[in-house]
């Protein structure tokens, strides 16, 4: 278990980790212990942990001790968890994506510590979040994340039917999301040293499970190219259980972070950047491109 003088968990441990994680919505209301308080607070104050790709700007508060029928409504999809991370940041695409990539790493120090957690992007109401936060005026509440140990009693509706509904365990397949050097290849070589990465990476989490991550395979160049596909662009908004900003570009941090770990388990490093690039995208698919991974 981390302590206050122990280091983060790992890479590797965190593979393990992105690999077991899973959303929960039912928790015990028992408070955090101490040494996950410690975790939670010593990675918000280091520079190491903190620091995103692009050196964007963005906050993650955290609050212990949460009312949640007083300060933090999430409409009942939520129980009985008094400890959240809440994500402050500017709308812009690079800063989002930079901070689900920072946040995601967090979620996957307390999953291995044994704390359980779940991304909330549009259920949980918005003005709550706003009165008990330290925002300024060009600041989004971007998602929060409850946390806490998993209940042992389940709900029906929420433990059972909407992971089903959502298709939460069913992942697209290896060919329906990456592609090689264009958008009309599908990527299909299971002998390349990138296969096994993306394919693990797409356990990534995901607004309602969209899985909006495309990746274009460059082998000859080493390079893996990051999209995000629109699916979601209606329920951006300020009313009951609405996004604040296109989530698409908070799947894809987190995605980017997990398939980050997942090349270098695979013994693949690399850097980030944004490229010029002339792939074409079809004229019918949303897409945005986003960033480039570099292998090293």
């Amino acid at each position: 278990m981390t302590t206050e003088n122990s280091s983060f968990y790992s890479d590797e441990e965190l593979f393990h980790a992105m690999q077991v994680r899973k959303s929960t919505r039912t928790y015990n209301g028992v408070e955090l212990k101490p040494e996950h308080l410690r975790l939670i607070q010593n990675y918000l104050k280091d520079e190491t942990q903190m620091k995103g790709p692009f050196g964007d700007t963005f906050r993650i508060e955290f609050m212990n001790d949460v009312d949640i029928d007083e300060q933090i409504a999430t409409y009942g999809y939520i129980k009985e968890f008094n400890a959240v991370l809440m994500a402050i940041s500017t709308p812009e695409p690079s800063a989002l994506f930079e901070m689900a990539y920072v946040l995601h790493g967090l979620v996957l120090q307390l999953t291995e510590a044994g704390v359980q957690t779940v991304w909330l992007g549009g259920a949980f109401n918005h003005k709550d979040a706003i009165n008990i936060s330290d925002m300024n005026e060009n600041e989004i509440i971007a998602a929060v994340i409850p946390m806490g140990y998993e209940s042992s009693k389940k709900r029906l509706l929420f433990d059972y039917i909407a992971p089903v509904i959502l298709g939460a365990k069913h992942r697209k397949r290896v060919d329906d999301v990456y592609f090689s050097n264009d958008f009309q290849t599908p990527f299909t070589d299971n002998s390349s040293k990138y296969y096994e990465a993306l394919d693990v990476a797409r356990r990534a989490p995901s607004a309602k499970n969209k899985q909006s991550w495309r990746v274009v395979v460059d082998e000859e160049n080493k390079s893996l190219h990051l999209y995000a596909f629109f699916s979601l662009r209606d329920e951006v908004g300020t009313g009951r259980k609405q996004y604040a900003c296109p989530p698409e570009y908070l799947d894809l941090g987190a995605y980017f972070r997990t398939l980050e770990l997942a090349l270098i388990h695979k013994g693949l490093e690399g850097k980030v950047i944004i490229q010029n690039l002339s792939i074409e995208i079809p004229q019918e698919l949303d897409i945005e491109y986003i960033a480039s991974w570099i292998q090293n």
